[in-house]
């Protein structure tokens, strides 16, 4: 029965299989990748970007639409497009748990997929939290150079970390405000 497969069937099947595995995937590893590749004892909290997720979901992406590509036609542009499609999904997915977010006890950390920005606690002036209860809460960390870091919260930040982040403000003399945001 294996001889009877078409090589076309195949590629449906991987690119199904692929397909149902993906969400889960997606779902957790940005997440325990940036937990473990950049935990440190110093964090409060470790954010994973929006960015990170949308990165490995485009990997994936890729890879299922270089299978469907070759279930289609298989010649020598369908496999040198799905060749390229696949070593782009690799770099797609090699640079999502590239960027994170920490907020330790000395300052505020947010690294991109080739720099980090390192922003003190003595160089901030204020933290603003607003919260919402249609939308998730924002923190805009203003700092003396006049520049704003604005944070949306994703979940990873519960009550705890919100109180260590007050008593850090107290301790750098940060005036901390907390305010409802208008619903629309």
């Amino acid at each position: 029965m294996r001889d009877n497969l078409r090589p076309s069937l195949v590629f449906i099947v991987l690119a199904i299989a692929v397909l149902i595995v993906a969400p889960l995937v997606i779902l957790i590893v940005p997440l325990m990748a940036v937990e473990t590749l950049y935990f440190d004892h110093n964090n409060i909290v470790l954010i994973t970007p929006k960015r990170n997720f949308i990165l490995l979901t485009a990997a994936f992406l890729g890879v299922i639409l270089a299978l469907f590509l070759l279930s289609w036609k298989r010649n020598k542009a369908t496999y040198a497009l799905a060749i390229l499609l696949v070593i782009a999904s690799g770099v797609a997915a090699y640079l999502s748990p590239k960027s994170y977010i920490a907020i330790q006890e000395e300052g505020l950390k947010i690294k991109g997929y080739n720099h980090l920005t390192t922003y003190k606690w003595s160089d901030m002036i204020g933290i603003l939290y607003e919260f919402s209860e249609t939308e998730p809460a924002n923190y805009t960390f203003s700092l003396k150079n006049g520049e704003k870091v604005h944070l949306v919260e994703n979940g990873q930040i519960g009550s705890g970390e919100r109180g260590i982040i007050l008593s850090l403000a107290r301790q750098h003399n940060i005036d901390y405000t907390e305010k409802e945001s208008a619903s629309e």
